[in-house]
């Protein structure tokens, strides 16, 4: 029988982090990134430190993978939640039209849990918030691994004024909702996101500036997948997967659309499938093509896409 150790909790968070800015450079890492990615399934793109917002200075920001008009905040303390950082949270959340606000601490006041329930039960779609406690445990007093145990998370359901979602929107919230719950059914290899009302839907691969995105075409009678580049060094990113062409073809089992878009800051790698998704008639079809190919698709790209190398500045 193997051995079992024991998980220890590490007490003191700045044995792990010295101070909160070098706890936001962690988090704003592709490790950090993609374990508060994993951990809340929000996914976040071009994250950046410090950038002004308003009259103040964020901890980070940036958008939800996939939709730029999706800001995402994070204020991250030390220490216990504190009145401070629930007004800046509360005062970057009235800047834009569209956020995500995750607050993450060591420890958390009961009356600020109640707050961030309350706004998650009174605020719009638009506007969600999290409140997170950042803990670190060891295993045999090997190396600190970091967890984020989540204390609050929205759970309201969409709200519009009438007549403010239109129709086609209200079809794909719902159309995404039967694929994803189809997805999530047969154990992918990945996390979705919560349904919305867009003709994609993103899925995270585990590095910043690389994702998937499910696409409905009902225009062309068609579905597709694609993997979406948007890291500065694109060109380099594009062309180091591009030597791999002809393996990741053959574990996607089809030929793919390499697409650098030289003038684009975005490349693309894609595959559509002609089976239209306004027919009653072939909604399995999508369902089990999805699944599919988003997972073949994962298998291939995802641990080559963690593996770029990034070139020197």
């Amino acid at each position: 029988m193997a051995k079992i150790e024991k998980l220890e909790r590490v007490q003191d968070i700045r044995r792990v982090w010295k101070t909160e800015p070098q706890f936001s450079d962690w988090l704003i890492s592709d490790d950090g990134l993609e374990l508060l990615g994993e951990e809340l399934g929000v996914e976040i793109e071009d994250a950046v430190r410090e950038p002004r917002v308003g009259d103040f200075q964020a901890d980070i920001v940036g958008h939800a993978t996939g939709n730029a008009d999706r800001i995402i905040l994070v204020e991250n303390q030390f220490n216990k939640t504190d009145h401070d950082h629930l007004g800046k949270l509360l005062t970057y959340a009235t800047t834009t039209s569209a956020v995500t606000a995750i607050w993450i601490a060591e420890k958390i006041s009961p009356d600020h849990q109640r707050v961030i329930d309350w706004l998650n039960e009174n605020t719009p779609e638009k506007i969600d918030f999290f409140l997170v406690k950042i803990e670190a445990f060891r295993i045999a007093g090997g190396d600190p691994a970091p967890h984020f145990d989540i204390i609050c998370r929205p759970n309201k359901a969409p709200i519009f004024p009438p007549g403010e979602e239109k129709a086609r929107e209200i079809w794909r919230r719902a159309y995404w909702t039967e694929v994803l719950e189809f997805i999530n059914a047969h154990n992918a290899p990945f996390r979705t996101q919560r349904p919305g009302p867009d003709a994609w839907s993103t899925i995270a691969l585990g590095r910043a500036g690389f994702h998937m995105d499910l696409l409905l075409i009902p225009k062309r009678s068609r579905i597709g997948c694609q993997i979406l580049i948007t890291v500065p060094w694109k060109e380099d990113a594009f062309n180091q997967l591009s030597t791999q062409k002809e393996e990741i073809e053959k574990e996607v089992g089809r030929q793919l659309v390499w697409n650098n878009m030289e003038e684009n800051k975005r490349a693309s790698i894609s595959l559509e499938e002609a089976l239209d998704p306004d027919e009653e008639a072939t909604k399995t079809d999508v369902h089990k093509w999805f699944l599919a190919t988003s997972v073949a698709f994962y298998k291939a790209f995802s641990p080559r896409i963690r593996a770029l190398r990034q070139p020197s500045q």
